[in-house]
């Protein structure tokens, strides 16, 4: 049984709340209504909006349309379900497919969300009602007498925005009154109007807020770069209300003050900032831990430097970072690992490693206990209440199943549909829980199915070729990737080849006839294996490689060798086969064991390639698409999961084209952040001198077009191009780099014996010499777009990508 390692992690349930940022009702409603869920002021406001608001307008820069900064928030948030503050919004987000059915929905109106009543008591239709864990809290602390009775606050007006926003507010309904009603009698909060004396008690953690009740039970990840951040807003503009919500949802530190009270509030803040100027623990570098004065955009820089910044003026010199822009999150690029990318707050409430028992009882699953909140109850009629998140790892012992897959933050029809839905992001697999204590069954795929599904939810045809069989078999039959250290250096590879099965095709000169002749698989023996294992080692290649390991991946089999009494032919026969009497497999006569001729030293004992390894022109190929595919799944990020197809063919319109590999790789994860797969496709040959044909770039284009931002490669098992190849991949390289915007159609890279054969690659440059040594250090081959860049210089004298298009 297939079993699998990972990591289950309970957290809230993230709700996308859709609003117009002219909206400033609904906006006030939205966080009220979060004050009443657990971890509620951790759900994202997505503003969904056409014409970019006034203070959101880019002074030196053309402002992103609407509908691309709203698809920006939801890649960065990627939340589980939606509720719109006005039905139609999650269409005009471009999310509409999203909306689901009656049976099992992922949104549902502003308007509608604490309309559900169970037992007696209305619920929110999504997420876990705060009323539980505020129950809890009484029945474990405040039932009794504390040493430290932190106590609590409530705003005493009924319209205090910066309460609502910054403490949490309940809203004035009469389906929530309940919720109220359990913080007030639990905590006994003391009313008070929120100024600047209280927001002191409040961010220095001397009091308990609604929010804060709320958020019971969450652990909040930090790391050393996360640095305070003094947020300065207008609490009159919307957009900004909009902005420091979502700015909170960030790992950092958030203490937001409002315009009007920095004069108040200037002298405790300074002393903040000074007391945080420290030395980073560890760090001899002089490395400090500074504070950001943060900006809102509402605010202008001309006012915020003559009306703001001259209240820090007295901070120690380099203590202070002025930031008088927002973080674009709706712009991010997880895949520049140069430049620390923003990233939300990871919450967790609990976790567990697992082991995953794999099941195949016709298409592959398997299941999990779910983790749950401890003070929630075992049923609700709140549906989708917290979320478990999946992270597996493959990379240390192979399986046939796909780990690795696309994201599918704007469609869940992908990889299943249905009550097998789940969802795929940076995070990992998303399964949101209804129960408590219940398990929760999980559809899995093979590696190569998973291909063929998402081709087909593409609108592509697909299935494995003959070559891509061949390769199928191959790989299993070494068990894995791993297994291919027994082929991957030349010497491996072309001897293991010449045993290979072979077959010559002529022409009778009596007649004119097409005669084929088959020549089964030549023999070798144990010397002649021994004399090409110890050339591998004299090479640095495997030390500890034996005959055995080729033995045990089923690559050879014993037999014996015979020469037939009728035709002289000689037989080789497998140990099933022999018998006192042989039949010769060129005149099909039986001839007799040769007992009395038995050569010396075990000379009639030979060995002969079997099963894919006996397929002639280097297993159709497969040596070179499965070291490909090895490469990319090692390529930097060895601790990542990947997924590979071997060989596929692609129908569309009635045409039918093969890759000879794809797979779904990620970067390197930069700052613990991890980019969406990459689709690797390519073309893959072994050493013929003219290998790389014109036909086989145009079929790779073809496939390139189905498949918009695919990463194109051509792998050799050779060192070097011809001439010839040279000149149509510049041809190639040139279309691959025409676009309309900044940034190539695909990237192309080209790959050599001499990376295919050694998983070390800049130690292998370096040894190589120039041009290969000029780029073997670290930044040029830590992601896809520097290898493509490096890669195509060394075999092309091509320039970097940049230079290319800075000439353009």
């Amino acid at each position: 049984m297939t079993e699998l390692p990972a990591n289950i992690r309970l957290r809230p349930t993230r709700i996308g709340f859709l609003v117009r940022p002219s909206d400033r009702k609904s906006v006030r409603k939205i966080m009220r209504i979060n004050a009443c869920l657990w971890g509620g002021q951790y759900n994202p406001i997505i503003p969904v909006f056409r014409h970019t608001p006034k203070d959101w307008k880019e002074e030196h820069f053309k402002s992103p349309s609407g509908k691309k900064i709203v698809g920006g928030y939801v890649k960065f948030f990627e939340p589980d379900i939606y509720v719109e503050a006005e039905v139609g919004l999650l269409e005009k987000a471009g999310l509409g497919i999203l909306r689901g059915n009656n049976f099992d929905k992922n949104s549902i109106s502003l308007e509608q969300f604490f309309e559900q009543e169970h037992r007696g008591v209305f619920e929110p239709y999504f997420g876990q009602s705060a009323f539980d864990i505020i129950n809890d809290t009484y029945l474990d602390e405040r039932r009794f007498q504390l040493r430290d009775p932190h106590p609590a606050i409530y705003t005493n007006k009924k319209n205090d925005v910066f309460a609502e926003l910054c403490l949490g507010v309940f809203p004035e309904l009469k389906n929530l009154k309940h919720i109220k009603a359990i913080y007030h009698d639990v905590y006994r909060p003391e009313r008070v109007s929120f100024t600047p004396e209280v927001w002191l008690k409040v961010y220095s953690n001397e009091c308990v807020t609604p929010f804060s009740a709320a958020a019971k039970n969450i652990d909040i990840e930090q790391r050393w770069y996360d640095d305070p951040v003094i947020y300065i807003f207008d609490p009159s503009k919307t957009t900004d209300l909009i902005d420091l919500w979502n700015i909170r949802i960030q790992p950092s530190s958030i203490y937001p003050v409002p315009i009007e009270w920095v004069s108040d509030l200037h002298k405790p803040l300074c002393r903040f900032i000074e007391n945080n100027f420290r030395p980073l623990n560890g760090n001899s570098n002089g490395v400090m831990h500074k504070t950001t004065i943060e900006i809102s955009r509402s605010i202008t820089e001309e006012y915020a430097r003559e009306e703001i910044l001259p209240f820090f003026k007295e901070t120690p010199q380099g203590s202070l970072v002025y930031k008088f822009w927002r973080t674009p999150i709706w712009n991010v690029d997880y895949r520049n690992n140069f430049v620390q990318q923003p990233e939300r707050v990871k919450l967790t409430a609990s976790k567990k490693d697992v082991t995953l028992s794999i099941k195949d009882g016709g298409y592959l699953h398997t299941e999990f206990e779910t983790l749950s909140p401890h003070f929630a109850d075992r049923f609700s009629g709140t549906k989708k209440r917290w979320a478990n998140v999946i992270t597996t790892s493959s990379n240390y012992m192979e399986t046939n199943v796909a780990t690795c897959l696309p994201y599918n933050t704007s469609d869940r029809n992908w990889p299943f549909k249905g009550l097998g839905a789940f969802s795929i992001g940076r995070e990992g697999w998303v399964y949101l829980q209804d129960y408590k204590e219940s398990k929760q069954h999980v559809s899995l795929l093979k590696q190569d199915e998973s291909f063929f599904k998402w081709f087909e939810y593409k609108g592509l045809s697909v299935s494995l070729s003959e070559a891509g069989r061949i390769a199928k078999q191959l790989i299993d039959s070494v068990g894995g990737l791993w297994g291919l250290y027994l082929f991957d250096d030349v010497t491996a590879i072309k001897f293991i080849n010449k045993l290979a099965n072979s077959t010559r095709t002529r022409k009778s000169a009596a007649n004119g006839d097409v005669i084929e002749e088959d020549f089964s698989g030549k023999v070798a023996s144990i010397t002649e294996w021994q004399k090409m294992i110890s050339k591998r080692k004299a090479q640095g290649a495997h030390h500890r490689v034996t005959l055995s390991d080729y033995i045990e991946r089923n690559v050879v089999r014993i037999g014996l060798e015979t020469d037939c009494s009728h035709c002289y032919a000689k037989n080789w026969h497998d140990l099933d086969e022999v018998s006192y009497q042989i039949k010769c497999s060129r005149c099909l006569k039986r001839y007799d064991f040769p007992q009395g001729s038995i050569k010396n030293n075990n000379q009639n004992w030979k060995y002969r390639v079997v099963g894919p390894f006996a397929v002639p022109d280097f297993a159709q190929g497969a040596y070179a698409s499965l070291l490909t595919i090895r490469f990319f799944t090692r390529f930097r990020n060895r601790d990542a999961s990947s997924c590979y197809s071997t060989a596929a063919e692609i129908k569309h319109n009635g045409r039918t084209f093969e890759v000879d590999f794809a797979v779904w790789a990620s970067d390197e994860s930069g700052f613990d952040i991890n980019p969406e797969p990459r689709l690797i496709i390519g073309e893959a040959k072994s050493f013929a001198l003219d290998a790389v044909k014109e036909k086989d770039l145009e079929q790779l284009k073809e496939a390139a077009a189905l498949l918009p931002g695919s990463v194109l490669v051509i792998s050799v098992l050779k060192e070097s191009f011809s001439d010839e190849e040279i000149e149509r991949l510049n041809r190639f390289v040139e279309w691959s780099r025409e676009s309309s915007s900044y940034g190539p159609k695909h990237w192309v890279i080209l790959l050599t014996g001499i990376e295919l054969f050694d998983e070390f690659l800049e130690n292998n440059w370096k040894k190589k010499g120039p041009p290969h040594s000029i780029f073997s250090d670290y930044n040029s081959t830590r992601s896809i777009e520097s290898l493509s860049d490096s890669t195509l210089n060394i075999y092309l004298d091509q320039k970097p990508y940049h230079e290319w298009h800075a000439e353009k």
